[in-house]
């Protein structure tokens, strides 16, 4: 079965994270913000962070209009009808919407053509506006436009206008150029984590606090081809030992991981950790799940808190003070030295609690200046870890302090 997935903000980091959670998929299409693959395994938007958008291919190297003409007249007569379409590689063709609406119209279907002012529509405006229960979404993905040169049945050329018989019915005739239409089946509930992110009871603003989709995308990361166990066992103690507010223990336990631990060197985190620990499992009815452990402890001397080594490890340390305005070259140089002085130590520590073949999944930070970016020095070949694949990069164009993630396993 072919497939499709948008990808987050960050593509590269949302192909990861797909690729990680669904080792066997094959990648057939891609553009810069999505791709087409071929699974045996239904995708689960449950299971991702970073995908906005998934949807199974209905048509290949077809004309749009026809197929999703035909899939829309499968709706109820007696409802109105929800349609939307974004565009991925391919140029919008403003003109696609208008007609499936007019020609629907004309056949006395009660129609509303939901549009955007991109031309892709948000996961927000496909959930808002019913187009996952009555019509749909349909994702077309070409490195060209939407109305190329079309061969018709005998191999002849024929333009776009010869092709169809002015009543919506199709030819069969295949475009060139590879066009994939995609029918939406999930989009992202984004109310579900704005809720866990904002009504958490506990949550520090001036530490900062790791998104709730990047909390699930570094986990995903991590489970990848690992040994560890979701389940527990012997591989399946899962450890953030920079909790903080709690948000990565909270995604492993919605993610199903059995056996969670944390530890913060900050006793008000550990409090915080804890209460928004409880409030998750009362909200989401995890009360058939063991509550993970939290203590406070320095990462330094990690191996004097638990008496267990685990089998993946997942943190964001203390990425270094929030810079407001900007930094000089000087300043940028100095912090560099300081945070790669505390990366040292927590390298040791981790590494002394990282099963032998465990993960170790850690944001690094690089700093932003007007005249170059500064990246972390970091040897961590002399603590027994090897790096897994290349570090990602993760920031945002307003962002003086950027994430390099790291995946990282123990020899």
């Amino acid at each position: 079965m072919k497939y499709f997935a948008e990808l987050g903000q960050n593509a590269e980091l949302s192909l990861a994270e797909l690729l990680a959670v669904y080792p066997k998929i094959k990648i057939i299409f891609k553009t810069d913000k999505a791709v087409i693959f071929e699974s045996d395994e239904k995708p689960d938007i449950e299971r991702l962070g970073g995908t906005p958008k998934l949807g199974e291919v209905i048509s290949e190297n077809k004309l749009p209009k026809e197929i999703i003409l035909i899939d829309l007249e499968k709706e109820s007569k007696e409802k109105k009808i929800f349609f939307g379409i974004s565009f991925y590689g391919a140029k919008a063709d403003k003109n696609l919407g208008r007609e499936i609406k007019k020609n629907l119209i004309d056949r006395g279907r009660k129609v509303r053509w939901v549009i955007g002012k991109e031309k892709v529509l948000s996961s927000v405006i496909v959930r808002t506006n019913k187009l996952l229960r009555r019509g749909g979404e349909y994702c077309i993905l070409s490195p060209h436009l939407t109305s190329p040169r079309v061969q018709g049945e005998e191999g002849e050329k024929t333009s776009q206008k010869d092709v169809g018989d002015g009543h919506g019915r199709p030819l069969r005739r295949k475009v060139r150029g590879g066009i994939f239409v995609a029918k939406t089946f999930e989009a992202q509930n984004f109310s579900d984590y704005e809720f866990r992110d904002m009504k958490r009871p506990a949550r520090d603003l001036i530490s900062g606090m790791t998104p709730p989709k990047l909390a699930k995308m570094l986990i995903n990361l991590g489970l990848g081809s690992s040994p560890f166990t979701k389940g527990g066992g012997e591989e399946g103690d899962f450890l953030d030992p920079f909790c903080g507010s709690g948000t990565l223990l909270m995604e492993a336990a919605l993610l199903g991981i059995k056996n969670i631990y944390g530890s913060d060197v900050s006793a008000r985190a550990v409090e915080d950790t804890s209460e928004n620990l409880a409030w998750l499992f009362e909200k989401y009815k995890l009360s058939g799940s063991r509550l993970p452990q939290v203590k406070k402890c320095d990462v330094k001397n990690l191996a004097d808190c638990w008496e267990k080594k685990f089998g993946l490890i997942v943190g964001e340390p203390y990425l270094g003070p929030a810079i407001r305005g900007g930094i000089s070259p000087d300043k940028a140089q100095m912090l560099q030295q300081e945070l790669e002085k505390n990366y040292d130590g927590y390298l040791k520590g981790l590494s002394e609690s990282l099963k032998k073949n465990g993960r170790l999944v850690l944001i690094v930070p690089f700093i932003i200046t007007n005249e170059k970016v500064f990246y972390l020095d970091v040897d961590i070949k002399k603590y027994g870890l090897k790096v897994v694949q290349e570090p990602i990069l993760y920031s945002r164009p307003d962002q003086k302090i950027g994430r390099e993630i790291y995946i990282l396993e123990k020899i």
